[in-house]
């Protein structure tokens, strides 16, 4: 695997454009900036999708796709679903000790209108079922 594609796997764990070890005034640095802030403010609401996305970030669809497919490794779609699930893993840790939220509780926090597919993509990219992860010390 080359370094590049590590790296780009990191920050897909993590979402940190700090891990994608861009120059401080570059426009890559500034374009993921402003995809995670827009991120960070619309992940809760679950009709906020790709076309919105694009919308907020004022580019069209082929160049959002294009830059984040050479900048983070994933398409827009990915990208949106895996900051979600990383909120989701968050709230998780945060609930180990008291459990006073449902999976699906959080599920609806971070935008994911079906418990049972937010189950299946957290699975899929944590490699454990999230009731599994929250069980976890």
């Amino acid at each position: 695997m080359n370094c590049k594609k590590r790296i780009q796997m990191n920050f897909a764990e993590n979402m940190d454009a700090e891990l994608l070890h861009f120059d401080d005034e570059s426009l890559d640095k500034k374009f993921m900036d402003k995809a995670l802030k827009i991120l960070k403010e619309n992940y809760t609401n679950p009709e906020f999708d790709v076309t919105e996305f694009i919308d907020a970030m004022g580019i069209s669809r082929s160049l959002l796709h294009k830059k984040l497919t050479n900048l983070a490794g994933q398409s827009a779609s990915r990208f949106i679903r895996i900051y979600r699930l990383n909120i989701a893993r968050e709230l998780l840790i945060k609930n180990r000790a008291s459990h006073s939220l449902h999976i699906s509780e959080i599920a609806y926090e971070v935008g994911f209108n079906d418990p049972k597919y937010f189950t299946r993509c957290f699975t899929k990219h944590f490699g454990t079922q999230p009731s599994t992860f929250m069980d976890e010390k």
